[in-house]
Parts: structure tokens; C-alpha cells; sequence
């Protein structure tokens, strides 16, 4: 079993806080709606940056972004995603992607935001975003086959955790960088019906954590956590990470946000300034350096 590095997506590999109103400008979906609802839109010309930015660059913005033409990978990241796997990490994304629920966007949004991040990231090939085995009824299924090819899908999914982690599972995190992207749609304010709910999988519970460990076998003792925000940092304690390698990247190391950390979770955990201070302390811990030998 290999040890991993579990990323966070927004404000952890790409930037989200920073980015103009433009980059969050998709209208929500005026009340509940069912997997029928979920029909993919195609990206206008309206959908690309424009030139002049916005007035609230610099400003919190609250939300996923899932807009594909508004990618930027945060400094540091794709050099250090570099370094982090050539040491024999396995590098899995695991977001939350509320928006869906709350009818910000929809699952095929991500796939293409996701997408593009992997592009920027040298992916040299295509890992589609994994999502819970749970989804309510025809959600995965209302897109088009392009962007559902790309998906694991929930029986899929449920497969691959009966056989256990295999050739294919290693296979895979050996043949790209980034092995896996897990995403939880759900949400306890959501309006997507099926969707506006709490779920295993939305941090700071640790189901994606555990679900990726098991599909590609990962040992979770060896492992890190990055993120940005606390439920990162007690998702990554509630599946067992030891807190000593969580790490929380944030240019405002004395945010207020962070104060909300318990003691019991706070204990051993960083808070750095940027990924490349991510990627110093990961590879400078000498337990790291002994196992990268071995």
C-alpha cells in the first residue's frame, strides 16, 4: 500500500478567493429540481474572462468554482505535484462541490473544471471526477456520453470497492499525476432534489478520504492531508491521517477561520503561507525522506 497526498481543490491547487465576480457569475436555479434538471449546458461565448476582470478581485468569494475558463493553479502547485509523486505519493483531489445541490452548476461543470486543472496540471491522461455510489437516480446518466465516459460511475464504483484494490487501481496512480478526483455534490441547503442533504462524503466527514483509499489502496498512516479551510483538517483527522501531516495553506496564516480548529484536531497541524512551503515540509520530514530511500 502506498502513501498518498489528499489535495483540497479551491484555494488549494486552483484560486477561488481571489477571482473576479465574473468567475462566479452562473445564475442559480431558481428552486428544487430532479435529476431531469440536470441537463448539461454548453459553454457560450459568454462563459470566457473577461479582460477587465472584476471589482472584487482581492475579496472572499463564497463558492465552487466551476467554471473551466477561470482555472488558475495557485503558484507553486504543478512543481510541487511534481516533486510529491516522484517520491512515490499518490496525489487524490477531494473536494466538495456543494454548488450542485445548490443549483449553481451542474456535475458536468466540474468534470470540465476538474479537467481543466488535470490539463494544467500535465495529466498525461484522463481521470474522470468520482463521485458518490448514492447519486439519486439518472443524475450521471442525463449527460452527454463525451462527459459521462469520463466519469466513474456509481455501480462502478461499488465494484471496484467488493474487489478490493487492484493492478488496475496501481496501474492508474502510476500513469498520471494526479490518480484520482473525488467530488461530493451534496449539500443540507441545497435545492437539487436528492442532492439537499448531508453526506458521508462532504468534508469535514471523511468519506471521500476513505472511499479513495480503498479504490486505490492507500495507506492512510503514511499519509498527508492538504487544504485551506478546518473541515479539511478534521476530515483528514476523522480518517485516521495523523494530524502532524495536515497541513492547511492559506497566504493568511492568521485567518480567523482557523481559530475554529479544535485542540484535539489543531494539535500538530500547519498552517503554511503557500504550496511551495507545502511541498518544503512534505519532502523535509525525514520520515519521508527514509521511506523515498527505502
Amino acid at each position: 500500500m502506498r502513501p498518498a497526498v489528499f489535495l483540497d481543490r479551491d484555494d488549494t491547487l486552483i484560486a477561488n478567493r481571489v477571482l473576479p465576480r465574473a468567475a462566479f457569475a452562473r445564475p442559480l436555479v431558481p428552486g428544487p429540481q430532479g435529476a431531469a434538471g440536470a441537463a448539461e449546458r454548453g459553454l457560450g461565448s459568454n462563459d470566457e474572462p473577461s479582460e477587465r476582470g472584476g471589482d472584487r478581485r482581492g475579496e472572499p468569494l463564497v463558492g465552487d468554482l466551476c467554471d473551466p475558463a477561470w482555472v488558475r493553479l495557485l503558484p507553486g502547485v504543478a512543481e510541487g505535484c511534481r516533486a510529491l509523486e516522484s517520491v512515490g505519493f499518490v496525489l487524490v483531489v477531494v473536494t466538495n462541490q456543494g454548488l450542485v445541490a445548490r443549483g449553481g452548476g451542474t456535475l458536468g461543470d466540474v468534470e470540465r473544471t476538474n479537467a481543466r486543472m488535470l490539463e494544467l496540471l500535465g495529466n498525461s491522461e484522463q481521470v474522470g471526477t468520482t463521485w458518490p455510489p448514492d447519486l439519486p437516480d439518472g443524475l450521471l446518466e442525463g449527460l452527454p456520453d463525451g462527459l459521462r465516459s469520463g466519469h466513474v460511475m456509481a455501480h462502478e464504483l461499488t465494484q471496484r470497492r467488493e474487489r478490493g484494490p487492484g493492478p488496475r487501481a496501481e496501474d492508474r496512480s502510476l500513469a498520471t499525476p494526479i490518480a484520482g478526483v473525488y467530488a461530493c455534490p451534496f449539500h443540507p441547503k441545497g435545492v437539487v432534489e436528492g442532492l439537499n442533504r448531508e453526506h458521508q462524503w462532504r468534508k469535514p466527514l471523511p468519506g471521500m478520504i476513505l472511499a479513495a483509499a480503498a479504490d486505490l489502496g492507500l495507506d492512510l498512516s503514511r499519509s498527508w492531508l492538504v487544504g485551506d479551510m478546518a473541515r479539511d483538517a478534521e476530515a483528514g483527522r476523522a480518517a485516521g491521517i495523523n494530524p502532524a501531516r495536515i497541513v492547511l495553506v492559506d497566504p493568511d496564516t492568521t485567518r480567523p477561520e482557523h481559530a475554529i480548529l479544535d485542540e484535539t484536531t489543531a494539535s500538530g497541524v500547519r498552517i503554511v503561507e503557500d504550496f511551495a512551503a507545502v511541498t518544503r515540509l512534505i519532502l523535509g520530514d525525514r520520515t519521508v525522506r527514509a521511506e523515498a530511500r527505502a
